[in-house]
């Protein structure tokens, strides 16, 4: 995520001579003038301007361009949206985890003694099962 931008969150200040600015309130650098006292409509707009960039907090700008003419509501709700997405498919991909490991799991070793008196190592496991979670995920069978 590339921010480009002041860190949030901001704030409106006014300063002695009653000009309004839109500030860092971390740091106090003037970001922009709104303009003065005299107007009514000034402090209102520079507390406007505030909301929308600290409701920003989180969203790179990168994220926030995606969604151009939209409005920051709109955007995090395609935000939330997707993140419910991204978790749904970490929980599936965990359940598939889990099924393929219960499966594995089945897996053991026996050893045996041949005609020659030789030791061998053999395998045994529900292959069957294995197979059918396999199959089950990627829709590949033998």
């Amino acid at each position: 995520m590339t921010q480009k931008h002041t860190p949030e969150p901001w704030g409106v200040f006014q300063d002695a001579s009653g000009d309004v600015f839109v500030s860092s309130k971390e740091t106090s650098f003037h970001i922009c003038e709104v303009g003065s006292e005299d107007d009514d409509s000034v402090i209102h707009d520079a507390r406007r301007i505030v909301a929308c960039v600290n409701a920003m907090i989180g969203i790179g700008d990168d994220n926030a361009l995606l969604f151009p003419g939209n409005s920051v509501r709109s955007v995090i709700s395609n935000m939330k949206l997707k993140e419910l997405e991204l978790e749904q498919q970490r929980d599936d991909l965990q359940a598939q985890i889990d099924e393929l490991l219960a499966a594995l799991k089945t897996i053991g070793t026996h050893t045996i003694t041949d005609e020659d008196g030789d030791e061998i190592e053999v395998l045994f496991g529900n292959i069957g099962k294995i197979g059918d979670v396999i199959t089950k995920y990627t829709g590949e069978t033998k």
